[in-house]
């Protein structure tokens, strides 16, 4: 057990070789005690790390000599890794001779990383307890620290708590933070308790005196100065989100003034109050305009007298330009009189609304003039919006054609009549026109786009005439629900006589049924197609031949209910697969297969769906027939045994596949289970 040194410490150090003749590892003995700048021992130490000499990299540490005993690098104090031996600032180790060092206190490190080597023989390593507030040993009261040569200041803390006094030699003596002419500089931070204070910023050469009362020469005969002489910067008082009151002069007597050779503002987060117990409030701007403004507020101009004159709005030489972002309200209890000895009174409302408003009265234009425009209403580019709660009548007395015109001259303009839920009505004891004739891409609309009764538009004549809709190209009805052409005696014609172009087409997302009490007839002078899967039902006679469709197989490919009554001929040097429907959905469905090509090297195979065994019958082989091993899933034209020619029929009734076919070849056609 080795002897742990309490002052100065006797440092043994050597190398030791492997007991029981084993080589030398070349380790040392090392042993540290931890002191502070007073020389007493720091106990409060947590971590040291033994770190290989100029790195930060930890070293191969042992608890004893022979190199078995590996300790965990960093050393945790009071046994917290394996094999320490950190104990109240003190501790041992074998390791290489030279060695860097990091320790803590949990807080604050101390570290000889990057600096001169350390050796077995400097036994005492101090932390000074200005790195942490944590340590054993901390100045005594009374005592001080001294600092500098001519006019040396003393640091004291004396034998009042809580206090430190900074104490020169000399009267006059500077207290310095920086460099004078500017090359280092440091911010100055000075909090109060509840974190504002004194803040003093060498980055943007600001000072800040931040949620503090401040005052500045209070109860004092001495002038206060700021931003005088020769200064350009901004001068601010209560700036910023501040409720403090901001008073300028004395409130008892004397005069005051605010004077400045450039630009001024009076700035407050609420009310500014200008009040005089008498004489008047003059604001005179000689050198340029005066401007009242008050952002996201009102301007109030209130005059209680009453004259006439109780607010006077006078412009000797220039004229009144009242200008608004939204509404101007005038508002008289009386006449509202706006008269002009000459001239013209124009009411303009460019980019803002106008509105004559006259709430339980009449509102009048009148105009004696003999002329067209005697009353003009000119909307310039924009639009003239006419709203009444009641009637709106337009009545003209004169006896011509034109005698009201309603007119949207525009190349493109156009003209909309709307109503709620009463009607529209167009009355005259002669024609009614609904011409468009300004282009050849003029459109008449009619569309009622809320009504859902059975007559939502009616077109209708009600006398003995007839009704011509007559169309130089198409004529398109586009519904969402059912189509009724309905004729109570007579016939339905669509006749479409327009030679090679003239085709009907009927297209349906659904169904599209032929009902006749009588015969249907079609008849056709060319070639009838029908696609798809069709049901006749009844007897049905069809005069003429019938074509079978035939398909070219050339791949992998899956066959579809729709393509039944095909003729599938497999022609593919490749081997390839046809996938038949389900069995259950292919009732009626006939296929037939025949080789196309000689399947030399590969093979060719129809399989059922999912390999469903659904395949019975026979096919003859060579002269012979071959049953399927029933039921079966798989038909194989083989390679290099099967022909052009060779064929098989496979007719599903809903539950199986019926096959038959032939080949030249024995083993040509091979029914099997694939699976």
């Amino acid at each position: 057990m080795f002897k742990k040194l309490l002052t100065i410490l006797t440092v043994v150090a050597f190398v030791c070789p492997f007991a029981f003749g084993q080589p030398s590892i070349g380790t040392t003995y090392h042993e540290i005690q931890i002191i502070d700048e007073m020389g007493e021992k720091v106990t409060d130490i947590t971590s040291v790390q033994i770190n290989n000499p100029g790195t930060t990299a930890a070293s191969t540490i042992y608890a004893g000599r022979n190199g078995t005993l590996a300790m965990t690098n960093p050393v945790l104090a009071d046994g917290g890794s394996t094999n320490s031996t950190l104990v109240d600032g003190y501790m041992y180790w074998w390791g290489p001779g030279n060695y860097d060092f990091s320790m803590t206190d949990g807080t604050n490190t101390h570290t000889n990383s990057g600096h001169r080597d350390r050796t077995a023989s400097e036994g005492r390593i101090m932390f000074p307890s200005f790195l942490s507030s944590v340590t054993t040993s901390l100045y005594k009261n009374a005592q001080s620290i001294t600092m500098g040569t001519d006019s040396d200041w003393v640091i004291n803390a004396g034998t009042t708590d809580d206090l430190i006094t900074f104490t020169p030699l000399t009267d006059g003596a500077v207290f310095r933070v920086g460099l004078a002419d500017g090359t280092k500089s440091a911010d100055l931070q000075w909090y109060t308790a509840s974190g504002v204070g004194l803040l003093i910023s060498e980055s943007g050469n600001t000072f800040a005196i931040t949620g503090l009362t401040t005052s500045i020469n209070t109860n004092s005969n001495y002038s206060t100065s700021i931003n005088v002489g020769s200064s350009t910067g901004d001068v601010h008082i209560q700036d910023g989100t501040g409720t403090g009151a901001v008073t300028i002069g004395n409130t008892a007597s004397g005069a005051w003034a605010i004077d400045g050779t450039t630009t001024g503002t009076l700035n407050a987060d609420d009310s500014i109050a200008i009040t005089v117990s008498s004489g008047t409030i003059g604001i005179a701007s000689t050198g340029g305009d005066l401007t009242i403004d008050a952002t996201d507020k009102s301007v109030i101009i209130r005059g209680t007298e009453a004259a006439s004159d109780a607010i006077l709005l006078d412009a000797d030489a220039g004229s009144i330009d009242i200008d608004s972002a939204d509404n101007i309200t005038v508002n008289a209890a009386d006449d509202f009189i706006v008269t002009t000895a000459g001239g013209t009174i124009t009411l303009s409302g460019t980019g803002s609304d106008m509105s004559l408003d006259c709430t339980d009265a009449s509102l009048k234009l009148d105009s004696g003039e003999a002329t067209d425009d005697a009353l003009n209403f000119d909307a310039g580019s924009g639009g003239l919006d006419i709203d009444v709660a009641l009637s709106l009548t337009l009545t003209s007395s004169e006896e011509t054609s034109d005698a009201v015109d309603i007119e949207a001259s525009g190349a493109a303009g156009g003209i909309i009549l709307a109503s709620g839920t009463g009607d529209i009505t167009l009355d005259t004891g002669d024609d009614i026109f609904l011409a468009a004739d300004t282009g050849v891409g003029d459109v008449i609309s009619i569309i009622n786009v809320q009504g859902t009764d059975a007559a939502a538009i009616v077109i209708e004549t009600t006398g003995e005439g007839s009704m011509d809709i007559n169309s130089g190209d198409n004529i398109t009805i586009d519904v969402a629900d059912d189509i009724t052409v309905d004729t109570a005696g007579g016939k339905i014609h669509l006749i479409a006589d327009g030679g090679t172009a003239g085709d009907i087409t009927l297209d349906a997302e659904d169904d599209i049924i032929l009902i006749t009490t009588g015969t249907l007839t079609i008849t056709n002078t060319d070639a009838m197609t029908v696609s798809g899967g069709s049901t006749l039902s009844g007897v049905t006679t069809i005069a003429g031949s019938l074509i079978t469709p035939v398909e070219i197989v050339a791949a992998t490919n899956e066959i579809e209910i729709t393509e039944s009554g095909t003729v599938f001929v497999l022609n593919h040097g490749t081997e390839f697969a046809t996938t038949l429907p389900t069995v259950a959905s292919a009732a009626g469905v006939t296929y037939r297969f025949i080789v196309g090509v000689d399947p030399v090297g590969t093979a060719f195979t129809i399989l059922t769906d999912s390999l469903e065994d659904a395949i019975e019958g026979v096919v003859v082989v060579n002269g012979a027939a071959v049953g399927a091993d029933g039921p079966d899933d798989t038909i194989t034209f083989t390679a290099s045994a099967a022909v052009v020619g060779d064929w098989v029929e496979l007719t599903s009734d809903g539950v199986l596949w019926y096959l038959s076919g032939q080949a030249v070849a024995a083993t040509g056609i091979v029914p099997s289970k694939a699976d």
